[in-house]
């Protein structure tokens, strides 16, 4: 297999901007997942265009987006205002997956194929986390029924679902843009973080991992980059992504090349760099992560059989 298919265990996305360049790299060494952000949406039959020549490129990359509504909402210039987790984590399991049934028709109708989304982290959240709004509950049991709901709501509309941001940034105190959040909790305190994953990790084709340390269980490394924490959700038959590399909690852990590397040898399937398309090439041409690339396009394979079938991916 190519070196270069390396780049199929990336998932990076591009200013519109810088729309042609991009794709001249991608050519070059085409990503797993192209993610699409609000920059990029300009119109209906835009997007649907744009869609349409990504999955020109080698490989056919699926096309992501975040979409939790509220604040985290990449669709708003053409779908509109949408409830907050916060809201619709109130509602009744039903009203949640039909909601979400309606977002991935909409999602599906213009090319995307997965949504970042839902947030299961467990609240209460602090203010200045930047999961203001985010999170479904306060409540375990309601975090699960509600987060299993959008989920299948996805999954039935053709959507892939990603949990996140594993194994929970529910007790973090900063914003893991900005900064590294620190969480001192014991093993027992994060058990019920944990949990959550454990349990829907059955539901979810993808699981996203944060940046964040919990100090328990591993003092050095966030959970985005950690042996010690990745292989506590595994054996897992969905795909492993990390959150993106480019944020501000990752910049003492070197380049975004060395956060790749770090973060693919911990265990992660996937690494997101969000705009950082030129660096792609450096990259594969530096490091050999190649049985990934076998264990990525199965998973692919699968995810999708599962998808078509509806709510399948239980594998």
């Amino acid at each position: 297999m190519e070196k270069r298919n390396l780049s199929f265990l990336i998932c990076t996305g591009f200013y519109q901007k810088e729309i042609d360049n991009a794709f001249k790299v991608y050519k070059k060494f085409p990503p797993g997942i192209v993610l699409l952000f609000s920059d990029n949406i300009t119109g209906v039959e835009e997007v649907k265009d744009l869609c349409k020549e990504i999955k020109k490129i080698k490989g056919k990359p699926l096309i992501a987006i975040d979409m939790e509504g509220g604040k985290v909402n990449r669709l708003k210039n053409i779908f509109g205002e949408k409830p907050s987790a916060k809201e619709y984590g109130k509602w009744e399991e039903d009203k949640v997956e039909k909601m979400a049934h309606q977002w991935a028709c909409e999602m599906k109708e213009i090319g995307i194929d997965i949504d970042f989304a839902p947030c299961v982290d467990l609240g209460p959240v602090k203010g200045g986390t930047g999961l203001e709004g985010r999170v479904l509950s306060d409540n375990f049991e309601e975090v699960i029924r509600k987060g299993l709901a959008f989920l299948k709501g996805l999954h039935k509309g053709g959507i892939f679902g990603c949990i996140k941001h594993f194994p929970g940034l529910g007790p973090s105190e900063v914003d893991s843009h900005l900064k590294l959040p620190i969480v001192n909790l014991s093993k027992k305190e994060l058990k019920k973080h944990f949990e959550i994953f454990k349990i829907l990790k059955s539901y979810s084709p993808i699981l996203m991992a944060a940046h964040c340390i919990y100090k328990s269980f591993d003092e050095k490394f966030p959970a985005s980059l950690s042996k010690k924490i990745i292989k506590k959700i595994k054996p897992y038959k969905g795909l492993v992504i990390s959150d993106d590399l480019e944020m501000g909690a990752l910049s003492s852990y070197g380049s975004v090349a060395e956060r790749v590397y770090l973060s693919l040898k911990a265990g992660c399937d996937m690494v997101i760099i969000s705009h950082n398309f030129y660096e792609i090439e450096m990259i594969v041409k530096k490091f050999d992560f190649k049985g990934k690339i076998n264990n990525y396009i199965l998973w692919k394979r699968r995810t999708i059989k599962n998808v078509e079938r509806t709510f399948a991916a239980r594998y």
